[in-house]
């Protein structure tokens, strides 16, 4: 009996396992690295959030879509604002909106 029941656990726990693997979710947070943004900008945005120890999800990457040249103040201010709603500090929703070229 005991060789029937471990027969019978074999393909459960394998079935089990093939479920949990296609069950799993993504992180709410990830690094700079994983997150393939729209634009240079929007990846140092992100990448600047990352070094100050910002986590980096859904609204930060929506708001480093906005991050630009100092010169396209609508933009870079969306992203500001965006940035402050969720948590992020004055001056470094500052810092990591603004693409400084050159």
């Amino acid at each position: 009996m005991a060789v029937t029941l471990t027969a019978l656990a074999t393909p459960v726990a394998a079935a089990g396992s093939a479920a949990a693997e296609s069950l799993q979710v993504t992180p709410l947070t990830t690094s700079a690295k994983v997150v393939a943004a729209d634009s240079d900008a929007a990846y140092w945005c992100i990448k600047k959030l990352s070094a100050k120890g910002y986590p980096i999800g859904p609204k930060a990457i929506k708001a480093c879509d906005y991050a630009g040249d100092p010169a396209d103040g609508n933009r870079r201010n969306t992203c500001i604002k965006l940035l402050q709603k969720a948590g992020v500090k004055a001056r470094d929703s500052e810092h990591a909106c603004t693409m400084i070229h050159g």
